[in-house]
């Protein structure tokens, strides 16, 4: 799977591999190698927002997605995922935090297919979420790699990877066309807002 991220003049392309490790558990390693731009590529997108805007709608669509779970407030899936990546920080996984734009963006088109309206509890929201995050961290974040117990809820890993191997296997080629097509990238984005500028115009009229 390639991950390839328009630049103006040049970048990288990525590749996202399963490897298992010398303990018996399974590391996603990011490997990249440099490419050219080709001259009739657009190579910019002009995103109106913050990304703490873009959060606000990310919680507000897990909130509307988890149907079932009433007392869900869109902040907990925020602080849930902030809480991550604050850790990494904090540790020295990572030398600048996760979010911006893009990110969250990318996150949200995993999420989008990844989370159920049928989850039935806070935790196993949690865990979805945090399996997406934490793909997202390996395909798109600056690190080679990340450890995985910042994003593990439960004590059987096996469960996590089981998850994190079926987001790979199944958003690959979503997860290259984000990076590799700027207009589609645009209708994620998109998609992103109106969805929380709908649930506004709801909540205004009633």
């Amino acid at each position: 799977m390639a991950r390839v991220l328009p630049q103006e003049h040049g970048g990288h392309a990525c590749l996202l591999e399963a490897i298992p490790a010398p303990n018996g558990r399974i590391a996603l390693h990011k490997s990249c190698l440099p490419f050219l731009i080709s001259a009739d590529k657009p190579s910019s997108f002009l995103v109106k927002s913050s990304t703490s805007e873009l959060l606000t709608c990310l919680g507000e669509f897990l909130c509307r997605r988890s149907c079932l779970l009433k007392d869900l407030s869109a902040h907990e899936p925020l602080q849930c995922v902030r809480s991550v990546d604050r850790s990494l920080t904090l540790t020295g996984w990572q030398q600048q935090g996760f979010f911006t734009p893009g990110t969250v963006v990318f996150l949200y088109m995993l999420c989008r297919d990844i989370v159920s309206a049928e989850v039935a509890t806070k935790e196993e929201l949690q865990a979805v979420l945090l399996t997406g995050l934490y793909v997202s961290f390996s395909f798109d974040c600056h690190e080679i790699s990340y450890p995985d117990k910042p994003f593990l809820l439960e004590e059987n890993r096996g469960a996590f990877w089981t998850r994190a191997l079926e987001i790979v296997n199944r958003m690959s080629g979503k997860m290259l066309h984000i990076n590799n097509n700027l207009q589609y990238f645009g209708q994620i984005f998109n998609d992103l807002k109106n969805r929380n500028n709908k649930e506004m115009e709801k909540r205004l009229w009633h």
